[in-house]
């Protein structure tokens, strides 16, 4: 026996809503919009292949951003993000609320606190497109985890702090980059050890700074490094170089959560979508593609050069042959 009740039909303009709507729009918002009922509303977009509702948005949720960020769940790091402003939001799917985050708020407020995520253990790209600024950041994390991540003292180690102890030539300064320990880590294992030697005495944290210097702490401070690794670029110990950033954030010449607004490449993916051009599948491609051309450009243009094309083609390809991913 025929069904009595007759489904009136989805028109292209119903469709085309759909699509765009769906991930962003709640469910029932959507089918009210339309006219239809949830299950039709459901059933018309798996049909579609639109794939889940709440992965489907122009955003994330936030379990899936701790999890690209190898962060743990925890209530003490939600509390630690929001008390700076963490741009958390909640998506309305039926009628479970889902904690969420825009791609575009996050980059903002992660550049305006930069030192809250270790971006040295992120993998690139796990987040798509990332801006310059993280780039510089993972290298000063993945640097600084020399030096904080805890490890016992070995017995080379040891051998090789009471050798430069003896030669009476290195400050702590010196040790500390040598053996990619604290200054701190080196005193406690100097007490632990009750060792007689002493290393030189380093400059006062009130000798002069050069102008290069305090240049280069400035273009260190602001990409994320933390003073034991400035260390190693600048002749000055941890302790004085810490001394000297906190004195310049007190007179306001930093920034207290290293921000600091700098000249950007043009953003060339800035209004193409991609993601309504392409089907599910082609995204990694299309982001690869564009990850590679912003670099190429980047790279061109702080050399001065003029972008070659067929340069950056040839170079496209060797990283979409690495990945297994042919040329569109």
């Amino acid at each position: 026996m025929k069904s009595k009740y007759i489904h009136p039909a989805w028109s292209p303009e119903k469709e085309e809503y759909l699509e765009e709507a769906w991930g962003n729009v709640s469910i029932p918002n959507i089918a009210k919009k339309l006219g239809k009922s949830i299950e039709a509303v459901k059933l018309k977009a798996r049909r579609i292949g639109l794939g889940r509702h709440i992965h489907s948005g122009d955003y994330i949720t936030l379990c899936q951003l701790l999890k690209a960020l190898k962060v743990g769940y925890s209530t003490d790091t939600l509390n630690r993000w929001k008390a700076h402003s963490f741009p958390l939001k909640h998506k309305k799917s039926i009628n479970q609320p889902v904690k969420v985050v825009y791609p575009k708020d996050f980059w903002a407020w992660a550049e305006h606190n930069k030192m809250l995520i270790d971006w040295g253990r992120v993998e690139p790209g796990t987040l798509g497109l990332e801006p310059q600024w993280v780039i510089h950041k993972r290298k000063a994390d993945q640097l600084a985890a020399e030096y904080t991540r805890r490890r016992p003292w070995t017995p080379l180690e040891d051998a090789q702090f009471k050798a430069m102890l003896k030669s009476y030539r290195y400050t702590y300064r010196d040790i500390s980059v040598a053996l990619k320990r604290t200054e701190g880590a080196l005193k406690r294992r100097f007490r632990d050890l009750k060792l007689k030697e002493r290393p030189l005495i380093a400059d006062k944290h009130d000798s002069p700074w050069t102008p290069d210097q305090v240049e280069k702490l400035v273009d260190l401070y602001y990409k994320g490094y933390i003073p034991e690794v400035m260390a190693e670029f600048i002749p000055k110990s941890a302790s004085a170089i810490k001394a000297k950033t906190e004195r310049m954030v007190n007179a306001g010449e930093l920034d207290k959560n290293r921000y600091r607004k700098e000249k950007r490449s043009k953003n060339l993916s800035s209004g193409v979508h991609y993601r309504k051009a392409l089907p599910p599948e082609k995204w990694p491609v299309a982001e690869i593609f564009i990850s590679t051309f912003l670099k190429y450009a980047e790279i061109a243009e702080e050399s001065g050069k003029k972008l070659d094309l067929n340069v950056f083609m040839d170079s496209y390809r060797k990283v979409s042959d690495q990945l297994c991913q042919p040329l569109p």
